[in-house]
């Protein structure tokens, strides 16, 4: 054998075990010549090829555009490609494929258009269950290059901030415009991108905004190290906890209001106890025990409270039932345990297209009542229904009582007493 066949044999046994499909097609899409691997990559007989249209074999709806690139490859002289297209098998089932034209019209061995064609249906799959796992999450997601650029950003956070791909696509993560609504936080945004680039995880509550206004989100940025060890790439993540935040800052404030009146009890309890101790009249001891029995019955109360608290915020994050403000005010109103004779006015303007969570019904009965409790005989307790902003709903529960003490306004607000 020559070194010429041996080398012509090499190369029929590369186009032959090759993972693409090697075809000669003349200029009016006519199969002319086709590599054995068409059996194996898309089950067809190559002979049974030779003689057919090429364009026959392909899903009428990606037909015409890949006629537009052969026809344009071969006037123009030009490659073309073959992208997004399906081609039925020898059993009828559609293959995506992809493929490469190169015009060879001018070239004597070959005096055609060369295609090459790869089944891509594998990728083609495991692309469509990576977008889908991508897409479907509930926590904002998104693909950076090292320096910010954006690469892509999953559906959840785009509708979150009420944008397209397109708005963000190649420009910087942080003049997204969930950052821009202030400087100093598109600042930080910024910086934990460049910290991420150097390798660096970073994690922190950020506050965006959305199209529906301001949230709070957990956020984080995570370095992809390349084969090189260089980070090649960042992923974004993000996950909403404006109610989870909300909810600390409630439990915040309880916190310092029943330690400050826990600290007071204590010490009260702790004189009384002295003073039945010490004390020898027995009706001034059970005036000493009642006062402690008092003490122990309010804080009894209190940790029902306490419960059914968490039974409310619980209930807020699991329930989605939602009722007008006039509506959460009547049943509030009925439910209200109050002195007889309580004068209660009502006050609501422009919030019936408003819908609030029906499980703060609870809490609003309750302001009721301690509102009741605290106002003189001929004191009136006024509830006021108001839309500071859209979509934002104000109950106002004003009385003629005392107030709250200077000493617990600040324990409420700052913690210190």
């Amino acid at each position: 054998m020559t070194e010429q066949r041996r080398q012509e044999r090499r190369t029929e046994r590369f186009v032959e075990e090759s993972e693409d499909v090697v075809s000669i097609v003349d200029p009016d899409g006519t199969i002319s010549w086709v590599s054995g691997s068409a059996e194996r990559v898309l089950g067809h007989d190559r002979n049974a090829l030779v003689g057919e249209t090429l364009f026959d074999y392909l899903h009428p709806d990606e037909r015409e555009a890949a006629m537009a690139s052969f026809f344009e490859s071969v006037d123009g002289g030009a490659d073309g490609t073959l992208t997004d297209c399906r081609m039925t098998d020898g059993d009828g089932a559609w293959l995506n494929v992809e493929g490469q034209v190169r015009n060879m019209l001018d070239d004597e061995a070959i005096d055609g258009m060369l295609v090459y064609l790869r089944d891509v249906t594998e990728q083609k799959e495991r692309t469509r269950q990576l977008e889908a796992i991508f897409n479907g999450t509930y926590q904002f997601t998104g693909l950076l290059e090292p320096d910010g650029a954006v690469i892509e950003i999953n559906e959840t956070a785009l509708d979150f901030g009420g944008f397209d791909q397109a708005t963000v696509a190649g420009k910087k993560f942080y003049d997204a415009p969930w950052w821009t609504h202030d400087d100093q936080v598109r600042a930080d945004a910024g910086s934990a991108v460049e910290r991420a680039a150097t390798g660096e995880f970073v994690r922190y509550e950020a506050e965006v905004q959305g199209a529906d206004g301001l949230a709070t989100i957990d956020f984080s940025v995570k370095p992809v190290p390349g084969d090189d060890g260089t980070t090649s790439m960042l992923i974004v993540e993000g996950r909403e906890i404006t109610a989870l935040k909300q909810q600390r800052q409630h439990l915040t404030v309880l916190q310092r209001l029943i330690r400050h009146n826990m600290r007071n009890d204590l010490t009260k309890v702790r004189g009384w106890t002295w003073a039945l101790y010490n004390e020898t009249d027995p009706a001034e001891q059970t005036r000493q025990f009642e006062r402690i029995e008092g003490v122990l019955e309010k804080w009894a109360s209190m940790s029902q409270k306490l419960a059914e608290i968490r039974q409310v915020l619980n209930a807020q994050q699991a329930s989605r039932s939602e009722v007008s403000p006039e509506r959460l005010l009547a049943g509030a109103l009925e439910q209200a345990e109050t002195p007889p004779g309580a004068a209660i006015q009502t006050q609501a303007s422009s919030t019936e297209s408003l819908r609030v969570p029906q499980v703060i019904e609870e809490a609003v009965r309750e302001l009721i009542e301690n509102a009741t409790e605290t106002t003189d005989e001929d004191g009136t307790v006024i509830v006021e229904l108001t839309e500071p902003d859209p979509g934002w709903l104000e109950i106002t529960v004003s009385d003629d009582g005392p107030g709250l003490p200077a000493t617990e306004r600040a324990v409420l607000q700052t913690g210190e007493e």
